[in-house]
């Protein structure tokens, strides 16, 4: 910003000038809520501080929604990470990304492990079912959760039962 721009209104008419798309947006949005009357033209935030902060404040949850999201769709299930824990790391991540239904749904079944997957079309988990069951989110994690429990304690079994005593 130009030093010559000294006063609170300028400072504010320079950077509203320069806001492209979701902030512009966001400015638009929310001047009428500081115009101190319906003659003003410009927006009078009681500071260049104050504006700069409540649009920090907005936008900062974006940033994090689509960090959040990343960091999700880079995560596929360890050989021996336990469903439990990755379920919970995508629960916790689709709070903040909040994804839709379809692309949480394509998410969990593809970065799952392969024998989650074999499991469930074996326990006929079959597309129309999972087409019904990614009707929700909580049904999405549900079902994906109960797969992957479910073959970890057969595979668990398994391997107590070959255990030599």
């Amino acid at each position: 910003m130009p030093l010559s721009y000294s006063t609170t209104s300028e400072k504010i008419l320079y950077v509203s000038d320069r806001l492209t798309g979701r902030a512009d947006v966001w400015y638009r949005g929310n001047q009428h809520k500081h115009l101190p009357n319906e003659q003003t033209k410009f927006l009078e935030w009681d500071s260049y501080g104050r504006l700069k902060n409540d649009f920090m404040e907005a936008h900062q949850n974006h940033q994090k929604q689509r960090e959040a999201m990343q960091t999700m769709l880079k995560h596929y299930q360890g050989k021996d990470e336990p469903m439990v824990d990755y379920i919970s790391c995508n629960t916790v991540h689709q709070l903040i990304a909040c994804l839709s239904r379809e692309s949480l749904w394509e998410h969990l079944v593809n970065s799952i492990q392969p024998e989650v997957r074999t499991h469930m079309i074996r326990i006929s988990i079959d597309k129309d079912v999972l087409d019904l069951v990614s009707v929700s989110i909580k049904m999405c994690f549900h079902t994906i959760a109960n797969a992957g429990s479910t073959l970890e304690n057969e595979t668990g079994r398994e391997k107590y039962a070959r255990t030599e005593f």
